[in-house]
């Protein structure tokens, strides 16, 4: 898949949060590629949703604001839906660097 991409033969850093699994014991974690975060990537191009934090909520403004811009730009998952119907100037579908889009570069 076109996402596999973005981390095989690439060097991975995982960055934790305030909580370091969720209930079910899965470890949860930022994945980066370089100064772009995989996790935010994949819910700006709607293949996931920004969902509940499970107390991790360093980047939840940011994941939030991608889900809000797939949604209204109709990108992967939300494609078709009702609030697909607008184009938005929001964040790329791919290439999302965090310090970007909250102002910080």
């Amino acid at each position: 898949s076109t996402h596999a991409g973005w981390v095989l033969g690439n060097e991975v850093v995982l960055e934790s949060d305030e909580v370091d699994a969720d209930g079910q014991g899965r470890l949860l974690r930022y994945v980066w590629v370089g100064e772009a975060m995989v996790n935010l990537n994949l819910v700006a191009s709607g293949f996931s949703r920004a969902g509940d934090t499970d107390g991790n909520d360093r980047y939840a403004n940011l994941f939030s604001h991608a889900e809000q811009v797939a949604r209204i730009d109709g990108r992967g998952i939300w494609e078709g839906s009702e609030e697909g119907t607008e184009q938005s100037a929001g964040l790329p579908a791919q290439g999302v660097r965090p310090e970007e889009d909250a102002g910080l570069s």
